[in-house]
């Protein structure tokens, strides 16, 4: 589910911070409140992340001849 989730956010490009707050929590982050997790997650370079993430969930992705991404292939 969690995958799935992250796909879907991955080919609309709408990144939910409490998506990626229940994550980090359910895999070992320290349980932070919320607002403190947001205001560090901003800061964050979402496309460091979002790469990483990419790897771990081992998602093939395509990208346009400019090198725009499109869509995650399933």
């Amino acid at each position: 589910m969690v995958r799935e989730q992250y796909i879907n956010m991955r080919n609309t490009g709408n990144f939910q911070t409490e998506w990626f707050y229940n994550y980090f929590v359910e895999n070992g982050g320290s349980r932070i409140n919320f607002v403190t997790f947001s205001r560090l997650f901003s800061s964050c370079d979402l496309n460091q992340i979002v790469e990483f993430l990419d790897k771990k969930f081992n998602l093939t992705l395509l990208f346009d001849a400019r090198g725009n991404f499109v869509k995650v292939i399933i």
